[in-house]
């Protein structure tokens, strides 16, 4: 009898603690935990950011509280300088906003505060990068009482829109699309941090998917465009699709609004990919890669040579150019294959542009690394289709450390005539006959100056001359004709079997012209020398320099 008065007294006590924890979460608990929350968020962040919302529901329990705002309105106050200096401004409006298990013993008694996961759907949401930062906390924000450190398991951002803007030039806007998909685990943010809170904090995993990506910068004539972005940082994937470099106005308009001779681009890649990319080495200002692969693409180049040279440019090497860069590199290999380059000339006189054309490109460019003291050594190679049916291999490798390189290629296997739209262009004459078989080239660079050999073979050139070079419609001279045919050197070797004639050139860049015009223009020295002479070119040297 007294076992069983026992249980029913021990069954009395424990119904009882259950109907007084139901009562008390159903009825005080909730209060009680809004209640400390809502003071410890203001005396964290004060009325820096502030929440709107439709309605609010809750689901408290003995350890945790979750709470949903239906249509929240998320501003920052940006005229705060005190929390714009620590917190960064956001903004949104959403159908819904979802804080899941809130960790009820930290909101009374801890110092960091634990959430299991935020939901945030259908969002309008506007975020800056750039704003100013501080490097010392106030006195304020060092009170024991707030809140030092947020936890957050997963933060999940679904449907809706991203809207990126650098809040020191308001019209830069990164935009995505209508169809986003976020998630990040195991966010640390340290909300006294005397930095700022994008460099302080940290995230186990990024994921996300993003549709119709537009950058517009205002300083530049240009905008960007990706159809999708796809990122997972724990399953190494970095990839975009559609990528599109767009110019604000037509070429040929931009072109006619410079002062000077300007290259404009317009270019489409189908894929890029990048494989271990090092997220911890980014945050210490280093890119940090193991490979970039870009699969398919376009890259389409306009220059309007109708307009003055500016001869009061300096072009940087490629070395100068990379070493220039805000951010150390850490490159090991960028893949790139099926890639085309369309390099339109337009010159005076002429309605329609010269056009080069190398298509089908595939290669590597390895060792990009401007991190490391030591002696690296980068390697470029390139196979590509000249023109129409020319077949290209070029090599270089360039010290990182020196503006000096040293090259190799070869040309096979395509008719002269292919090159005729580009030289009428550039000179009075037009190639009527002739086999490339090969052009074999080497040299060593640095600069400014590039010196090497070249041995040129090929068969049956035959041209044909033009009174002038300044019109459209030129007239054919016989005379002229007959004796530039008997000037030049019709092939090389002269006799089947015979060893070709090799030369020896030597090139010289001017500050306003880019460093790959040290190969061209190496290139186009070696087969000047070959297919007239060295006596010849030396008298054409020097009526050029006599030119005004």
């Amino acid at each position: 009898m007294k076992f069983k008065k026992a249980l029913i007294i021990i069954f009395s006590l424990i119904v009882g603690l259950l109907l007084a924890s139901y009562i008390f979460v159903a009825f005080y608990l909730e209060t009680l935990v809004i209640a400390r929350l809502e003071k410890e968020v203001e005396a964290t962040f004060g009325n820096y950011y502030n929440l709107e919302f439709s309605e609010i529901s809750t689901a408290p329990s003995l350890r945790s509280i979750s709470i949903t705002f239906e249509e929240p309105v998320l501003r920052s106050d940006t005229t705060q300088t005190a929390g714009l200096l620590r917190y960064p401004p956001i903004f949104f409006k959403a159908s819904s906003l979802s804080i899941n298990r809130i960790r009820v013993l930290d909101v009374f008694f801890g110092s960091s505060l634990g959430i299991g996961e935020i939901h945030l759907t259908d969002p309008e949401l506007v975020l800056f990068v750039n704003q100013p930062t501080t490097e010392q906390p106030s006195e304020e924000n060092k009170a024991a009482d707030l809140i030092q450190y947020i936890d957050i398991n997963k933060l999940t951002i679904e449907k809706g829109s991203l809207q990126l803007y650098d809040f020191t030039k308001p019209a830069d806007t990164l935009y995505f699309g209508n169809d986003i998909l976020i998630m990040l685990t195991d966010i640390h943010i340290p909300t006294q941090s005397p930095v700022s809170l994008y460099k302080a904090s940290t995230i186990g995993n990024i994921s996300f998917n993003m549709q119709s990506v537009r950058f517009n910068p205002s300083n530049i004539p240009y905008s960007f465009a990706v159809d999708s972005i796809s990122i997972d940082r724990q399953a190494d994937i970095f990839e975009t699709h559609g990528i599109d470099l767009l110019p604000a106005k037509s070429r040929l308009r931009l072109s006619r609004e410079q002062r000077y001779q300007k290259t404009f681009a317009d270019v489409h890649l189908d894929m890029l990919k990048i494989v271990g990319l090092d997220y911890e080495a980014l945050q210490e200002d280093i890119l940090s890669i193991e490979e970039i692969q870009i699969k398919g693409g376009l890259i389409d180049l306009f220059r309007n040579r109708q307009k003055d040279l500016n001869t009061g440019l300096d072009k940087k090497t490629i070395q100068e150019g990379l070493r220039s860069i805000p951010l150390q590199l850490d490159i090991h290999r960028v893949r790139f294959e099926d890639i085309d380059l369309k390099v339109a000339l337009l010159n005076p006189a002429f309605e329609e542009p010269a056009v080069i054309n190398l298509s089908k490109g595939k290669g590597t460019w390895k060792n990009i690394n401007t991190k490391s003291d030591t002696a690296v050594i980068m390697h470029v190679s390139l196979d590509a289709i000249v023109m129409k049916s020319g077949k290209l291999k070029f090599e270089v490798d360039l010290p990182v450390l020196e503006n000096t390189n040293s090259y190799r290629g070869i040309i096979t296997d395509m008719p002269f005539e292919e090159w005729n739209q580009v030289i009428n262009h550039f000179s009075s004459v037009e190639i009527e006959a002739g086999e490339i078989q090969e052009i074999k080239f080497a040299g060593v660079a640095n600069a400014k100056q590039t010196s090497g050999e070249m041995t040129f073979r090929y068969t049956g050139l035959k041209a044909g001359y033009y009174q002038s070079s300044e019109k459209i419609d030129r007239r054919k001279s016989r005379i002229i004709s007959f004796i530039g045919n008997l000037l030049i050197k019709n092939d090389n070797p002269k006799k089947a079997g015979e060893t070709p004639v090799s030369v020896k050139y030597t090139f010289e860049r001017a500050d306003y012209q880019g460093p790959t015009m040290l190969w061209i223009g190496g290139l186009l020295r070696g087969i000047e020398l070959t297919i007239l002479g060295e006596k010849i070119v030396a008298e054409i040297d020097k009526r050029r320099a006599n030119k005004p």
